[in-house]
């Protein structure tokens, strides 16, 4: 979210890559590059790069036949600014990390804290508050947090 810049381009076997035209498709919750180009046969590679802005992601896990999810589920993303807030739920026996990758640096946060960073990718922890709004059969908890970042 927040790219100021993107571009793309595609290679196909030997040949030299191409710039594509590239642009950036924007709704309430998130965002996607859009770009388009006709594959030929054999091996293509379309390479879409972006500077600025963040990108959130949670790790993946499979559970087993039978086992319910316990990943973080988020519901909502937003930027404004330099400012990144993030609601998700909770699972109560579930994991609460997820990674932003941002050129940017973290200044503080709230209702997350820094597990690691590592240059440009910073591994969260949402913490739950005390009191926390639980669902009404207790399994999982809505939390939010802020993120606030600076230019390098």
């Amino acid at each position: 979210m927040g790219a100021a810049e993107v571009n793309a381009s595609v290679e196909a076997g030997q040949t030299k890559a191409s710039r594509l035209p590239a642009s950036v498709e924007r709704d309430a919750q998130d965002e996607h590059v859009a770009t388009a180009f006709t594959a030929e046969e054999g091996s293509t590679r379309c390479r879409i790069r972006s500077r600025g802005g963040v990108q959130v992601s949670v790790p993946r896990t499979e559970p087993r036949i039978g086992d319910p999810s316990r990943e973080l589920k988020i519901v909502d993303v937003s930027l404004r600014g330099k400012i990144l807030s993030i609601t998700a739920y909770l699972r109560q026996a579930g994991e609460a990390l997820f990674s932003v990758r941002s050129g940017w640096k973290l200044m503080g946060a709230t209702g997350a804290a820094l597990e690691s960073h590592e240059r440009n990718l910073y591994r969260m922890v949402l913490q739950t508050p005390p009191g926390g709004m639980l669902s009404s059969d207790g399994s999982y908890a809505k939390v939010s947090a802020e993120l606030r970042f600076a230019k390098r």
